[in-house]
């Protein structure tokens, strides 16, 4: 089986359950119980996968031409 992104609809499809993961770790994050440790890591990793969303936003709109992309 491959990751690699081929087609539009791959793309959504990966974006989509990339949501879907991002809905049911924030659903309970107020409720955990973590260290300060356990928190820093959090945020890291969070910061982490905000910029290669921001990354993505930014190479789809250096792509298009002509076409507005808002990647704030």
């Amino acid at each position: 089986m491959s990751y690699r992104i081929t087609t539009y609809q791959a793309l959504h499809s990966n974006l989509s359950v990339a949501g879907t993961m991002l809905m049911l770790c924030r659903a309970k994050i107020g409720r955990l119980h973590l260290s300060k440790k356990e928190k820093a890591d959090t945020l890291w990793r969070i910061e982490r996968q905000t910029a290669e969303f921001e990354a993505m936003c930014l190479k789809l709109a250096a792509a298009s031409s002509g076409t507005q992309i808002n990647c704030s």
